[in-house]
């Protein structure tokens, strides 16, 4: 809105609260939940199993897990793309029409896109969200990797001062390589 109105962003927050109420900054808010979902159940979710299945079943072509990590966040980021990107094109229309002329919620403004364009408008822009997603799961996914081996490090560490047998959860299998960028 703000670049529609042209304006600071002070001003245009003044200006929706007193043309179109509080309420008016939830537009969007359900879409916005759903699209997340997905993303987060992507890179939380879906690109580790992903890796991991890798490792597991084809040792030779992903014992590296940096290897494996990448090729799991890019089919998680590819389905979490591709299974959110209706309800982000949906989310952004919703937002975009605050005079409320237009899309009256997610379920309307679907099914305004299906029957006026059809499938190929609900998915316009899905390749640049797709390669932005998948850069972001398999950023995120590293991250969580380091932290899980630093987790089981420290776990190690701590039962061998003291003096116990029990370390941490053996979050990586015996063999696996656990080399992250």
């Amino acid at each position: 809105q703000q670049q529609k109105l042209k304006m600071t962003l002070g001003a245009t927050l003044s200006y929706i609260y007193d043309q179109y109420g509080l309420f008016s900054f939830t537009r969007g808010f359900i879409p916005c939940m759903i699209r997340e979902a997905s993303y987060t159940a992507g890179y939380l979710g879906l690109a580790p199993v992903i890796a991991d299945t890798l490792n597991r079943k084809y040792p030779k072509i992903f014992r590296n897990l940096f290897v494996a990590s990448i090729t799991g966040s890019a089919i998680a980021g590819v389905a979490a793309s591709l299974l959110s990107h209706p309800v982000d094109t949906a989310k952004t229309l919703i937002q975009a029409d605050i005079e409320l002329t237009q899309f009256k919620g997610l379920i309307d403004t679907i099914t305004h896109l299906w029957t006026t364009s059809g499938f190929t408008e609900m998915y316009n822009g899905a390749l640049v969200r797709c390669i932005q997603i998948i850069a972001s799961i398999f950023v995120l996914s590293t991250i969580r990797a380091r932290a899980l081996i630093f987790k089981e490090n420290f776990l190690a560490r701590r039962a061998a001062a003291r003096g116990t047998t029990t370390g941490g959860n053996n979050l990586l299998r015996p063999g696996a390589t656990a080399v992250v960028a």
